[in-house]
C-alpha cells in the first residue's frame, strides 16, 4: 500500500489471515516492505492468560485496564457465560453454578482478550451425552484430539448427536471457535461439519454455523462433493428413519426428500455457489441463468484495473505442477496480474478433489471472496463441472 493506512482498514485481512492458523497461540507478522523496523506481531488475545491456584482465578484489575470482566463458560453447556465473583483483592471465585469442565478467559465488551483457561470444576452439568461430550475430559492432549475426529466422524449414529456441536457453535459471542477442541477439529471432518450445517434450527443459526470459515481453516466452497453427498444421505436416511413408524416408507421418504429441497432453499442465500454443489450431488439442477467463464473473468480483472500494485504472480505454472488442468478463459486472459482470479479454480478443484488447498492460496481464496463475492460464486459454478469432467 501506498502513503499512511489506519491499521483498523485491515481487520479483515487480520482476521483472514488468524482464521488460517490453526492454533490460538500463533502470531502473524505485518511487515511494511521497505520499512526496516520490526514486523508488527499481530495476535488473537492482548491480554495474559489467567491463573488457576487453590481453586481460584488470579487476576488484579489494575493489570489489564478498565471494563474487563473474568468470566467462565462451562463447555458442557456452552449456551452461557458466568462472571466470576471477587473474593479478595486479585483473587475471584467461581459461581456455585459452574461446574465440569470450565473455560475461564477475560472479557471485554464484545471482545475476548486473553486466552480461555480450561479448568476441571467438581460435578457435571446434565445437559449433553452421547460418544463426543464424553472425549472432553480425556487428558492426553493427542488421545483428546483422535478420539474427538472419531466421535465426529460418528456423529451422525451418535445418541447426542449435533447438539452440543449446535450450542457450542451459535454462541461462541466473541470466543473463538477454535477455543473449543470438537470445533478445533471439525475442519478434518467434512462430513460433520456439513452436516452441523443441515442440523441449524433456523436462519440465525445457519448464518451463525456458516460463520465458522471466519473462524477455522476452512472454506465450504472447497469441502469435498463426496462429503456434500454423505451427508444429505445421512440427513435423508436420519429424517425418514424419524417419520417412518408414522408415516410409513412411501410417505416418510416423500417428507425427507422435501425437507431436503427446503434445506436447498434455505442455504443458497448464505452463498449461491451452494445451488452448484447441491446440483452435482444429484439433488436439483444446476443454475443456468449465469454470465459465462469468459464474462466472469473480464469482469473481474475490469473491477480490479486499480489494483496496479499488487505486483506479478506465478500462480498458473505453480498448479500445473501439481498437475491440475486450467480453463482456457482464465489462461487467456492477464492472470499474472490478478491472482485473485484463481480463487474459484483453487475452489472448485479441492471440491472435486483434484487439489488440496495450500495455506497461502487460502488466504488468497479468502480475500477474493471477501473483495468479490459475486465473481467466486459464479465462476464456481463452471468451474465445478469443469473439474468434474476432467
Amino acid at each position: 500500500m501506498d502513503g499512511e493506512l489506519p491499521l483498523g482498514v485491515l481487520r479483515s485481512a487480520f482476521d483472514e489471515i488468524l482464521a488460517s492458523l490453526p492454533f490460538q497461540d500463533d502470531l502473524a507478522e505485518l511487515v511494511f516492505v521497505g520499512d526496516t523496523r520490526l514486523p508488527i506481531l499481530i495476535s488473537r488475545y492482548r491480554s495474559k492468560q489467567l491463573v488457576h491456584e487453590n481453586g481460584m482465578v488470579r487476576w488484579s484489575e489494575t493489570a489489564s485496564g478498565s471494563g474487563i470482566q473474568p468470566v467462565a463458560k462451562m463447555v458442557l453447556d456452552p449456551r452461557h457465560e458466568h462472571a466470576l465473583e471477587p473474593e479478595a483483592f486479585g483473587l475471584w471465585r467461581f459461581p456455585e453454578r459452574c461446574k465440569g469442565l470450565c473455560l475461564v478467559y477475560l472479557r471485554q465488551g464484545v471482545d475476548v482478550v486473553s486466552r480461555p483457561l480450561p479448568v476441571q470444576r467438581p460435578s457435571s452439568p446434565e445437559v449433553h451425552t452421547g460418544n463426543l461430550v464424553s472425549t472432553f475430559t480425556i487428558a492426553d492432549y493427542a488421545t483428546r484430539q483422535a478420539e474427538i475426529g472419531h466421535a465426529l466422524n460418528g456423529i451422525g449414529q451418535d445418541v447426542g448427536g449435533f447438539s452440543w456441536l449446535l450450542e457450542a457453535a451459535t454462541h461462541l459471542n466473541g470466543l473463538p471457535a477454535s477455543a473449543f477442541d470438537a470445533l478445533k477439529v471439525l475442519p478434518s471432518c467434512p462430513e460433520a461439519l456439513i452436516g452441523l450445517l443441515f442440523n441449524a434450527r433456523d436462519a440465525g443459526e445457519r448464518a451463525l454455523i456458516w460463520s465458522l470459515q471466519n473462524e477455522l481453516p476452512i472454506l465450504w466452497l472447497e469441502l469435498p462433493l463426496s462429503a456434500w453427498r454423505k451427508a444429505l444421505e445421512a440427513n435423508l436416511t436420519a429424517i425418514s428413519t424419524l417419520l417412518e413408524p408414522i408415516l410409513g416408507a412411501e410417505k416418510a421418504a416423500t417428507q425427507a426428500l422435501g425437507r431436503l429441497a427446503s434445506l436447498r432453499s434455505e442455504l443458497t442465500p448464505l452463498e449461491p455457489a451452494l445451488a452448484s454443489i447441491f446440483g452435482r450431488v444429484g439433488m436439483g439442477g444446476e443454475a443456468t441463468n449465469i454470465p459465462s467463464l469468459k464474462d466472469l473473468t473480464a469482469g473481474y480483472i475490469a473491477s480490479q484495473i486499480h489494483r496496479s500494485n499488487e505486483g506479478r504472480n506465478d500462480l498458473a505454472a505453480r498448479l500445473r505442477e501439481t498437475g491440475l488442468n486450467l480453463p482456457p478463459e482464465i489462461l487467456s486472459k492477464s492472470h499474472e496480474d490478478f491472482a485473485g482470479l484463481f480463487a474459484p479454480v483453487l475452489l472448485a478443484a479441492s471440491a472435486q478433489g483434484k487439489l488440496t488447498i495450500e495455506p497461502d492460496l487460502a488466504l488468497l481464496a479468502r480475500r477474493t471472496l471477501r473483495e468479490d463475492p459475486l465473481y467466486v460464486s459464479r465462476a464456481y459454478a463452471h468451474l465445478l463441472k469443469f473439474y468434474g469432467s476432467k
